[in-house]
């Protein structure tokens, strides 16, 4: 039976303030928990139209990464650019320099960022989408792990205590989530399965109740971020997108002082219209930054290109830096199919040419190592093109 809803309603719970602090008036409240999702939300026309406009957005900026010559490149820095945001958003404080020079190909150290676990877990869901694998609870119980830093096989980690929106301090609370238990799973469960069957729903109206659902359930360890991951998992599952371009985290960062008034809207007055023109709008200027993004590196690149024609080596470093723009020697050495020592050289060349400068890695350390990153060449230009310069 088909079931239609304006907004996302639901039910609310007593709620046990066990840390502390939340704030009284949310107690009174008590905890919300959703219902299950609807298999029709009914919108305003002009609802509608911009979140078709934001779809169309997406084709367009699909088309235009895969006219890339390095593609692959692109694709890595902007994963590191989702991942580097999407932990900010979770008050994780972690520098650009660290973002790009973790080396996820080195074990995992005692003193090692967090951002491994978001990057981890990023490349999980894009294999798992890639796959087929559709969005289930132990899909994302094992994101949740390797998020925090597991290694994926462990026990699904489902909340126990009480949860809220609004950051890790409880007095900042501004609603306080599904409370933990059986009805939390079930919850969750539905979840799963709805995204799963829901085949009819427009793109952005799905995504929309999808991510407002999974925040409201909060059922693992990072459930904001894996709500931002369940967005690239549907984006690739309907292969609306053929790689994970679409850095939405960058643009909730800046905008999430308006998140509150979002959810306690869906929540108080089922304005779903809100929600789902906000992540329209999110998608829609994240698409045009980041084509925007694309053809300043490709015009810029090709500009370089044309003093090294001749030069192999030079023109594939090139080509990779202004797609991915900042590396170690390593990597050039490794892009260029060239030894060490002619890697070394390709970096110098590239130098003189003014194309690239040295990073001052003087008292910053690989976390994987002691050994300072003595080698590492960025693009500038390029830095500045993704909001990346200056570095912190």
């Amino acid at each position: 039976m088909t079931r239609s809803v304006h907004g996302l309603p639901g039910r609310r719970f007593p709620c046990d303030d066990d840390v502390g602090e939340l704030p009284p008036s949310l107690c009174i409240e008590g905890a919300f928990l959703a219902d299950p999702l609807p298999s029709e939300i009914v919108l305003r026309q002009e609802t509608y139209r911009v979140a078709a406009a934001a779809e169309q957005k997406l084709g367009r900026l699909d088309v235009v990464t895969q006219h890339m010559p390095v593609r692959k490149h692109w694709v890595e820095q902007t994963m590191r650019r989702e991942a580097l945001a999407s932990a900010r958003l979770d008050e994780w404080l972690i520098t650009v320099r660290e973002a790009y020079a973790l080396d996820l190909k080195q074990p995992a150290q005692d003193r090692d960022t967090p951002l491994r676990g978001y990057l981890r877990s990023g490349i999980a869901v894009v294999k798992a989408a890639k796959r087929g694998r559709p969005l289930d609870v132990d899909l994302m119980g094992r994101l949740s792990s390797v998020t925090t830093g597991g290694r994926g096989d462990e026990p699904l980690p489902w909340r126990t205590t009480t949860a809220w929106l609004g950051g890790s301090s409880p007095a900042a609370a501004y609603l306080i989530v599904a409370p933990p238990g059986a009805e939390l799973r079930v919850g969750t469960e539905q979840w799963c399965s709805w995204v799963r069957e829901q085949k009819e729903m427009p793109l952005i109206v799905k995504i929309t109740a999808a991510l407002l659902q999974f925040m409201l359930l909060s059922p693992f360890p990072r459930s904001g971020h894996l709500a931002r991951l369940a967005v690239t998992h549907e984006l690739l599952r309907t292969r609306t997108l053929s790689a994970p371009v679409l850095p939405l985290s960058e643009w909730l960062h800046r905008h999430q002082d308006e998140l509150p008034r979002i959810v306690r809207g869906v929540v108080e007055s089922h304005d779903l219209d809100t929600a789902v023109s906000f992540v329209a709008a999110c998608v829609s200027e994240v698409c045009e930054v980041e084509i925007a993004r694309i053809e300043s590196a490709r015009r810029q690149s090709a500009e370089v290109l044309r003093k090294f024609t001749r030069r192999t080596a030079v023109v594939r470093a090139i080509q990779a830096l202004y797609a991915k723009p900042m590396m170690g020697l390593s990597e050039i050495e490794s892009v260029c199919k060239v030894s060490d020592s002619q890697a070394a050289k390709v970096i110098r060349q590239l130098q003189e040419a003014g194309v690239v400068e040295p990073l001052d890695m003087a008292s910053f350390r690989q976390h994987t190592t002691d050994t300072p990153y003595r080698k590492t060449v960025f693009v500038p230009s390029i830095m500045r093109v993704l909001g990346l310069w200056p570095l912190p």
